[in-house]
C-alpha cells in the first residue's frame, strides 16, 4: 500500500507532529520551571531565615518583686565574736515570694564589729561585709519553678541600749545573682529589712526582678 503524499495529507501529519512537540516542550518547560523554584517550606513566617520575624527566646522583662520570710537562727555567731571583728549568723525559715509562691529561705550574714558605730546607750551598728540569701520555691509539681539567689549589703544595728540585749535590725540592699531553672539568668535590685532575736528571725525584700 503506497503512502499518501498529497499536500493535504503531508500538511496534516506535520501539524500533528508540531502539536505533539509543543505539548512535550510545554511539559518539559513546566518541569524545569518547577525545579528552578527555590524551596520555601521552611521559610514561612515565624521561622528563622524566612519572611517572618523568627522565633527566639523571650526578652527579659522587669517586674516588681516582694518577698517575706520568718524563721529562726540556724547557726548563731560565735560567742564574743564581736571582739575579734567578724560575726557570722545563718538563718532558716519559710515564707512567700513573688513569682515563686511559697518558699523556703536560708541566709547567712557576716557583720564586722571592728567597724562599729553608736554607743551603749543607743545601741551599736556594724556593716555587713558578706551577706547572701536563697529562696527556693516549695513546689510539689513535676516541674518546680526553681530558686533565687541574693547578695545582701547594709548594716545591722542593736534596737536599743546594749545592756538590754536588744534585737538586731537589718537594713540594706539586695542584688539578685541568678538562681536555678526559671531564674537561672535572673537579675534585679531592691531593699531588704529584717530582725534577729535569740530564737527568731524575719526578712523582707522589695524591689525588682528581671527574668
Amino acid at each position: 500500500m503506497m503512502e499518501d503524499t498529497t499536500f493535504a495529507s503531508v500538511y496534516t501529519r506535520l501539524k500533528t507532529h508540531a502539536t505533539r512537540r509543543g505539548v512535550l516542550s510545554g511539559l518539559v518547560g513546566a518541569t524545569l520551571a518547577a525545579l528552578a523554584i527555590p524551596a520555601t517550606a521552611d521559610a514561612g513566617p515565624g521561622r528563622k531565615g524566612g519572611g517572618g520575624k523568627g522565633v527566639g527566646p523571650d526578652k527579659p522583662k522587669t517586674r516588681g518583686f516582694t518577698a517575706e520570710a520568718t524563721g529562726s537562727v540556724d547557726q548563731p555567731a560565735e560567742e564574743n565574736c564581736q571582739f575579734s571583728g567578724q560575726c557570722t549568723t545563718t538563718f532558716v525559715g519559710t515564707g512567700t515570694a513573688d513569682h515563686l509562691g511559697e518558699v523556703t529561705f536560708t541566709s547567712s550574714l557576716t557583720a564586722d564589729w571592728s567597724k562599729f558605730s553608736g554607743s551603749p546607750a543607743t545601741g551599736f551598728c556594724a556593716p555587713i561585709t558578706a551577706g547572701e540569701a536563697t529562696f527556693v520555691a516549695a513546689s510539689n509539681s513535676k516541674n518546680p519553678k526553681g530558686s533565687l539567689n541574693f547578695t545582701i549589703s547594709g548594716t545591722v544595728c542593736e534596737d536599743g541600749p546594749s545592756a538590754t540585749n536588744p534585737p538586731l535590725l537589718l537594713t540594706g540592699k539586695y542584688e539578685i545573682v541568678g538562681g536555678t531553672k526559671n531564674f537561672a539568668a535572673a537579675t534585679g535590685t531592691g531593699t531588704v529589712g529584717g530582725s534577729v532575736t535569740h530564737d527568731a528571725a524575719s526578712f523582707t525584700a522589695t524591689g525588682t526582678i528581671v527574668c
